[in-house]
């Protein structure tokens, strides 16, 4: 990527489901611009370009423009994917419909499994059959293959999948099929399993391949779309798409392999997370990102965020890297609600971009988080945005009074401070999952809040879950696009080999791991990174024997000697040990063998901010009567604008601290001090 680091400027750009975020960067000052725009759901490449056009971001002299889009997610969750055909081994055209025979909801009486992702008539099966060492025990039909295709032509049927048996050790006959289907239908979309993913789990393999087909068409329309516009403005810098799990990759590649963006929307934050823990020197972050229509949670321990190999979306289990992160519907415009026993909900629906909260002015008839924000004063109606949209809290108390408090018989105030209760309520458990049922003590950790709403419940956070420091970055609003600033080229490869540990050749595990790192250099030298930015990350999936889940163990040489076999048991016994708690003498299994290829992009230094005394008087903006459930009255705060405030400030609660897209509440037991580089660092009085 040479080309790209001697341009002048930078840009990442974060769809959310209300918001779409901006981060331009000029490389030569460090200067950086920050834009906030409602996102545009019918048309997301204009909101790119809206974004763009209000930042004033000159397209001609900007080196690397980096993407973040759940386009895919929404489609899948919508079931507004491509009408898709499966074509498989003989015998397993059921896989979709059988899966794990697992059931996710076990006491839930109203539970549905997942509709198929594609009806049985569209399931259709070859005759071919290789086993799992890649021997060919029955060759592939191309009669049978070529006349199924056609069918399937005539039945309107343009994107395929391809999924055979034991492909990931032998494509031969599933590269066979994928030429078939071209000389008979040329303009077809073919997503082929092994070029997704080469490892087993049949049903998982078979479902991420079909996913991957389903929103194809949707993706290379987009991204075709957004490149062009992106061009027409002059344009010619790098055009990356974030992954799953962590990093970029070109667009050219997200078109061929869309569902590895398909949880890529959160992965922004946790890199800058990532690097803002780096710098600070704090090993142990709990990462939440509260925005307009979820609430997401990632923990970073020693440093690393966490990455698991296998994700579920929408009832259905793929097999791809992703960040481990717990999403709930807990954001802005999560919506409150009145169930069948009378009681008040908040989430998971939201109002979205349009019509939005009522407080918006826009049509919104439904109350949530933020009407209930505004309304009880947390929220500035005349800075919202930072003044660009005016909020109506008259019409926000009148939507909650009306819909909420009249059937609870209880004040608007209190409905509205029931309606935070309860979001905190679902934010908290989700924070506990990812770290007390996880066997991580919070304690332990610092909060790391960002999002336009995660700063509001920070403080209050932390103390529910016992975290004894929270940091408010710079730029919460912003936070998940900056973070992709941070992001370098990723490419995951992976082969299965299942064998015993103390039996497999060191030769065998070698061989796999050359054939691995030829395949990952390739690549990334397909994509200019210079030999000196190339780094390869290798570990190794493990098990006991007869156990149902496998544990990533990173391998640190490059050769593999016979002394390592302990060096690997020791450490899957220590993450073994941390994830369950304890550690047996069971045997030991291999198998998967990966390579995480990085082409490793500058990242942008941190500037730290001008140095005051401890008195933030030239940040003071005077004071705003806020609601106090505990008191039952309005109770004064002082408000302060952080673009005023400078490193060595220090302020006490009850106070509120403003931006243009964010709002930190300080309660009155809490003081915050401002850090060298101008992130907010709150601590309540029991830390």
């Amino acid at each position: 990527m040479s080309a790209d680091n001697n341009r002048r400027s930078r840009v990442a750009v974060d769809i959310g489901g209300t918001f779409t975020d901006l981060v331009f960067l000029d490389e030569r000052t460090g200067k950086m611009e920050f834009e906030k725009t409602q996102t545009t759901p019918e048309d997301p490449a204009r909101g790119v370009m809206v974004s763009v056009e209000k930042a004033q971001v000159q397209l001609d002299q900007v080196g690397l423009f980096i993407h973040g889009t759940t386009l895919g997610l929404n489609a899948l969750l919508e079931n507004k994917g491509a009408r898709t055909a499966l074509i498989t081994t003989k015998g397993f055209r059921d896989v979709l419909e059988i899966g794990r025979l697992d059931r996710p909801q076990m006491y839930d009486i109203l539970y549905r499994k997942p509709l198929p992702l594609v009806p049985r008539y569209l399931r259709r099966e070859v005759r071919e059959r290789i086993n799992y060492r890649g021997e060919v025990l029955v060759p592939l039909d191309e009669a049978e293959t070529r006349a199924i295709v056609r069918w399937l032509r005539q039945q309107g049927i343009s994107v395929f999948a391809v999924c055979l048996l034991h492909s990931y050790a032998n494509p031969a006959h599933e590269k066979r099929v994928g030429e078939i289907i071209r000389e008979e239908c040329p303009d077809a979309y073919v997503s082929l399993s092994h070029k997704i993913i080469q490892e087993f789990y049949e049903y998982e393999r078979t479902v991420s391949t079909v996913i991957n087909a389903a929103i194809q068409p949707l993706m290379e329309l987009y991204l075709n779309r957004l490149w062009d516009d992106l061009s027409s403005s002059q344009f010619r810098g790098e055009f990356l798409i974030t992954r799953s799990g962590g990093g970029a990759m070109g667009y050219r590649q997200a078109k061929e392999m869309p569902v590895h963006t398909i949880l890529s929307g959160p992965a922004g934050g946790v890199q800058g997370a990532a690097y803002l823990a780096k710098t600070l020197d704090i090993p142990s972050l709990i990462a939440i990102d509260a925005g307009g229509t979820s609430f997401d949670v990632s923990l970073l321990y020693r440093g690393q965020p966490q990455v698991r190999s296998e994700a579920k979306v929408a009832g259905y289990k793929l097999l791809l890297p992703v960040v481990d992160i717990e999403t709930i519907g807990a954001g802005g415009g999560s919506i409150a609600w009145i169930d069948m026993g009378n009681a008040m909900q908040v989430g998971p629906q939201s109002a979205g971009a349009h019509p939005g909260p009522i407080c918006y002015g826009r049509g919104g008839t439904e109350p949530t988080v933020t009407d209930a924000a505004v309304s009880l004063g947390l929220i500035d109606p005349a800075y919202f945005l930072g003044g660009e949209l005016r909020l109506n809290v008259a019409a926000a108390m009148r939507g909650i009074a009306e819909r909420l408090s009249a059937p609870l018989g209880l004040s608007p105030e209190d409905t509205a401070t029931g309606i935070l209760a309860i979001a905190e309520t679902k934010m908290t458990g989700a924070i506990r999952e990812m770290s007390v049922e996880r066997r991580y003590d919070p304690r332990e950790f610092t909060l790391l809040a960002y999002g336009g709403a995660g700063p509001l419940f920070a403080a209050s956070l932390a103390e529910r879950v016992g975290v004894p420091q929270v940091i408010v970055p710079r730029w919460p609003g912003n936070f998940s696009a900056w973070g992709m600033l941070m992001f370098d080229l990723v490419h995951d490869f992976a082969q299965s080999y299942v064998a015993m540990l103390n039996e497999v050749r060191l030769e065998t595990m070698n061989d796999i791991f050359s054939r691995l790192e030829q395949s990952a250099l390739g690549v990334l030298a397909s994509q200019r990174v210079p030999q000196e930015d190339q780094l390869l990350l290798r570990s190794v999936d493990m098990k006991y024997l007869m156990a149902g889940h496998f544990i990533n163990v990173p391998v640190a040489c490059r050769l593999l000697g016979e002394h390592d076999r302990k060096t690997l048991r020791a450490k899957f016994n220590e993450f073994h040990r941390l994830l369950y708690g304890h550690e047996l003498e069971d045997i030991l299994q291999v198998v998967n063998f990966r390579i995480r290829a990085i082409g490793r992009v500058r990242k942008p230094r941190l500037n730290r901010i001008p140095r005051d005394g401890k008195d933030p008087k030239q940040a003071y903006t005077g004071s705003r009567l806020i609601y106090d459930p505990k008191k039952h009255r309005r109770v004064r705060y002082q408000v302060f604008d952080r673009s005023r405030l400078q490193a060595g400030n220090v302020l006490s609660g009850p106070a509120i601290v403003e931006e243009a897209a964010s709002t930190t509440v300080v309660p009155a037991e809490f003081t915050l001090r401002v850090d060298p580089y101008g992130n907010l660092v709150l601590q309540g009085k029991a830390s």
